[in-house]
């Protein structure tokens, strides 16, 4: 969820809530010129959509569509600047623009997997409408490339994107990279001379996106912490049973001493019988975990897969803390004099 090409670019990318209240609406093109003079600003874009936010959902008309065929789609409302300040990317057909008065409202955009679910193979050209008061048939310009507009926790979906100023919502600002609070700054006071009553209220869609993966991130913090109180507590029961055990043969590791046994040699003894245990506790919890994991992340459309190097890690890792847990008494006993030893038992 934190890596995944949202199809969008998230960074710098600044969202302001219009206020229609306070007469905002009636001057928001000449707002969003102004805000474009500002140094600092990239490129601006007005739409009813910002990245978490939630999208309207109506029934559609669309070309050879048979009379028992019905099917609902999301759609956004945006201007001709919401593609460049996303920079989300034209797969076939043009933009919205300017200079073609008749895409207000009658030209639409639809995403990848909405062509693929209407069955077009050339779906440029072709007519659609989206069932809305007032909203009438139009044509399809252009596909663009499928991009993330819920949570990742959710599939694609259709989606279709077309002018109509009666939903705009909010201001997209794509801010230069330097300098950031200063252009909140000026972003600020250029609003309030539209509107001085209006509160200023913004976010960043990169912070947006953050936060509505937080149950995750707090899901993550208690696999962390439970995984290593549990690692403490094993290792505590494997360090007091290696310390039973080479109690137990005292005597043996003194004679193996007085016979020429090295203490590496002693050490490799001692060991074995825990790297057999560690083996047979990996060979349990291997497919244990391969299957509660699996069944966990079924739960999520766009998940990672669990390789079997994940597994050989953990085993290696395994295999490396319970060594590094029993070597102090190992080594301790391998070093220790063997004339003591057996002069004690």
């Amino acid at each position: 969820m934190r890596t995944t090409d949202l199809g969008f670019n998230e960074e710098n990318l600044l969202n302001v809530s219009i206020h229609y209240s306070h007469g905002v609406k009636r001057q928001i093109e000449t707002i969003k010129n102004e805000l474009l003079r500002l140094p600092g600003v990239a490129s601006v874009s007005i739409s009813n959509f910002f990245p978490g936010g939630s999208t309207y959902n109506n029934s559609i008309w669309w070309e050879e569509k048979k009379e028992s065929e019905e099917m609902s789609m999301r759609w956004i409302s945006v201007d001709q600047d919401f593609l460049r300040t996303y920079q989300i990317e034209l797969a076939r057909g043009r933009d919205f623009s300017k200079a073609i008065q008749s895409d207000v409202k009658t030209a639409y955009l639809l995403n990848e997997t909405a062509v693929k679910k209407l069955g077009w193979e050339n779906p440029v050209g072709k007519q659609f409408q989206i069932h809305k008061s007032g909203n009438p048939r139009g044509t399809v310009i252009g596909v663009i490339k499928d991009f993330h507009f819920t949570s990742l926790r959710d599939r694609m979906r259709p989606l279709a994107l077309h002018i109509d100023p009666g939903f705009f919502d909010f201001l997209s600002i794509r801010l230069v990279p330097d300098n950031i609070p200063a252009t909140l700054e000026l972003i600020e006071n250029k609003l309030k001379e539209f509107a001085p009553l209006a509160p200023f209220e913004y976010w960043f869609a990169d912070s947006m996106i953050d936060r509505m993966y937080t149950l995750e991130k707090v899901i993550g913090g208690l696999f962390n912490a439970f995984s290593l109180l549990a690692v403490f507590i094993a290792c505590l029961g494997l360090l007091g049973l290696s310390s039973f055990a080479i109690t137990q043969r005292t005597k043996e590791i003194g004679i193996r001493k007085v016979l020429g046994a090295s203490a590496s040699k002693i050490i490799v003894l001692l060991s074995r019988e825990f790297a057999r245990l560690v083996l047979i506790a990996n060979v349990i919890a291997w497919p244990v975990a391969y299957f509660l994991m699996n069944k966990w992340l079924q739960n999520y459309p766009y998940r990672t897969n669990i390789s079997i190097w994940i597994f050989i890690l953990t085993g290696l890792t395994t295999f490396f803390i319970a060594f590094f847990t029993i070597s102090f008494k190992a080594v301790r006993a391998a070093l220790s004099n063997p004339v003591d030893v057996i002069k004690y038992e």
